[in-house]
């Protein structure tokens, strides 16, 4: 969803628009369009580079626990 801003009186806001990744997180965002050239990604390219640089997400890495097939008899 995407909303084209009046001109004037927003305080430099061009566009409004809702990030939906995988109709899951949602992101409100605003953009400002300048004559500077600007670079274009798509909703996993924004996501790839939120995480690269920590923002708005944090690690968390669960623990793996295996059977030991030698430790003990198997219980049934």
């Amino acid at each position: 969803m995407v909303v084209v801003t009046k001109l004037g009186g927003d305080g430099g806001i061009d566009d409004r628009g809702t990030l939906v990744v995988g109709d899951v997180v949602r992101i409100k965002m605003a953009v400002q369009a300048d004559k500077t050239p600007i670079a274009l990604m798509n909703g996993g390219q924004l996501v790839m580079l939120l995480m690269a640089h920590g923002i708005g997400v944090h690690r968390s890495t669960p623990d793996l626990f295996e059977i030991d097939e030698d430790f003990g008899p198997v219980m049934k």
